[in-house]
């Protein structure tokens, strides 16, 4: 079990990034994928940088308020 936790430690490191990076991966897939969000494709990049970024800034506020 402590080969696996230190793997995630390495790898992500946080419950919050994992969980949003997931998020913001299925998001732009669904965009890419259904002909529904057709109009939204040429947007799929901007959405996974503020995705992420929104994800990032979210772990930074709470390991500083802590």
């Amino acid at each position: 079990m402590g080969l696996l936790k230190g793997i995630f430690n390495f790898f992500v490191g946080d419950w919050i990034i994992l969980i949003g990076v997931a998020i913001t991966v299925v998001v732009v897939a669904l965009i890419e994928n259904v002909a529904a969000f057709n109009g939204l494709k040429g947007a799929g990049g901007y959405i996974l940088i503020v995705g992420l970024l929104l994800t990032l800034i979210t772990t930074l506020r709470r390991e500083t308020q802590h």
